[in-house]
């Protein structure tokens, strides 16, 4: 019997996380299982041209093309407050300021708190939540996220991506978890 083994990576969406790059850290790991952060319906012919995932489009295909046992754990769910789509100006203009602010960050730098927790991420976050962003709705995804994970886990290797914003809060879930690409701790050695 394989010991079951998780390993969190973190990503960027929208073009941010080089598809090669990505891959061959999966290779290294070689693992028995992957699980990407897409919902089935994100695979689908026409949702594939509109997903922000790219980077979990790139590892899903790779892993059905290598025979890796692969699996999606998102959902539909949509967190964003009553009335809002998501294409108001203050909405893109965030998403386009957090890139400046993290311009010189890599994907791998990102899976790190420390560039999230400079003072204007933070108050761009603050503000995007307060303004945009459900919270009963966003609790509610996070659990489900958790739960889908949990029940695909299986023996062996299993490499979970995921955006990288929810690094932090899968740590609470996933203690005995390894997250390569974070600053060397305890758990990560």
């Amino acid at each position: 019997m394989k010991k079951t083994e998780i390993i969190i990576i973190g990503t960027l969406h929208t073009g941010w996380t080089p598809h090669n790059k990505l891959i061959e850290l999966i290779e290294n790991i070689d693992p028995d299982n992957i699980l990407v952060e897409l919902s089935k319906e994100e695979l689908s012919t026409e949702r594939r041209k509109t997903s922000i995932r790219d980077e979990m489009i790139a590892v899903h295909d790779w892993a059905i093309e290598s025979g890796v046992p692969v699996s999606t754990f998102d959902s539909e769910n949509d967190i964003l407050r009553e009335g809002i789509t998501g294409t108001e100006p203050f909405f893109i203009e965030h998403g386009q300021q957090m890139k400046k602010i993290l311009k010189d960050y890599s994907w791998k730098d990102l899976n790190d708190d420390k560039p999230w927790n400079q003072p204007e991420i933070k108050r761009l976050d603050k503000k995007m939540n307060e303004k945009y962003i459900d919270p009963k709705k966003s609790a509610k995804r996070d659990i489900e996220l958790v739960n889908s994970i949990k029940n695909l886990i299986t023996e062996g290797k299993n490499v979970i991506l995921i955006g990288a914003g929810h690094l932090s809060f899968l740590e609470e879930y996933f203690s005995d978890a390894k997250f390569p690409l974070r600053k060397k701790t305890a758990r990560n050695n």
